[in-house]
């Protein structure tokens, strides 16, 4: 598995919240700047739920940098 980028949010599966990680998934491509959004892989390690998430390009870079976990 990708090394995980993790962000502020609450689990839709279990209400917990705190750092949700995502991965990369398979397929998706990453560096297509113009993209609006694209497909991550969210884990909760609270209650271990994996689900695929789409989320906006801006977010990406965001969290790709570290910035969305202040």
């Amino acid at each position: 598995m990708s090394k995980a980028l993790r962000a502020w949010g609450t689990c839709i599966d279990c209400g917990y919240e705190g750092m949700l990680e995502y991965f990369r998934v398979e397929g998706e491509c990453y560096e297509d700047e113009e993209a609006l959004g694209l497909i991550m892989l969210l884990h909760c390690p609270a209650c271990d739920s994996r689900e695929n998430t789409l989320i906006t390009m801006e977010y990406y870079v965001e969290i790709s940098q570290g910035g969305a976990d202040e």
